[in-house]
């Protein structure tokens, strides 16, 4: 009774060790650190925006530095699963009087990945009057978007 199952044990434990080898390997999270930094962030800073806006616009820097007051540094990297780590940053630089005079780093103000991708297609202004001869359903929703006139909220007293 003893010898058999030992040898049942055995048999088991072997066999689980050998399927093990058989199966993938673990699966590896993707490993992100810092501030996600995206071009419409970017894009959306303006020189003169005060520290809240820019806070506000771009989240708490991931460095402050107590020797350059007037230097915001984010950072963002990201290591997919078994991958090499691909790291982006920008810094921005304030004045004196705390307004953004400046950014520096892999984003620069321009163009959207998804603007470039289109070809950067301009968008014309149009006569909210002139009707569109484009027949298609695309076509009939611009115009009647083009064509909402507007309403005033009315006030409300609170006496």
């Amino acid at each position: 009774m003893q010898k058999s199952k030992f040898i049942l044990i055995g048999s088991l434990l072997i066999s689980l060790l050998t399927l093990s080898g058989c199966f993938p390997s673990v699966y590896k999270i993707d490993i992100q650190q810092g501030n996600i930094i995206t071009q419409d962030m970017v894009n959306q800073l303006r020189p003169g925006m005060n520290r809240a806006q820019v806070n506000y616009l771009m989240g708490t820097p991931l460095i402050l530095d107590p020797f350059h007051a007037n230097r915001w540094d984010y950072i963002y990297s990201i290591q997919p699963g078994g991958g090499t780590m691909h790291q982006e940053n920008i810094t921005l630089f304030f004045n004196e009087n705390n307004q953004l005079v400046s950014l520096s780093g892999d984003f620069q103000p321009g163009k959207t990945r998804e603007e470039e991708i289109q070809g950067g297609a301009e968008q014309t202004h149009r006569d909210n009057t002139t009707e569109s001869t484009d027949d298609s359903l695309e076509g009939q929703i611009r115009d009647e978007v083009d064509n909402v006139k507007s309403v005033d909220v009315p006030q409300i007293n609170t006496h």
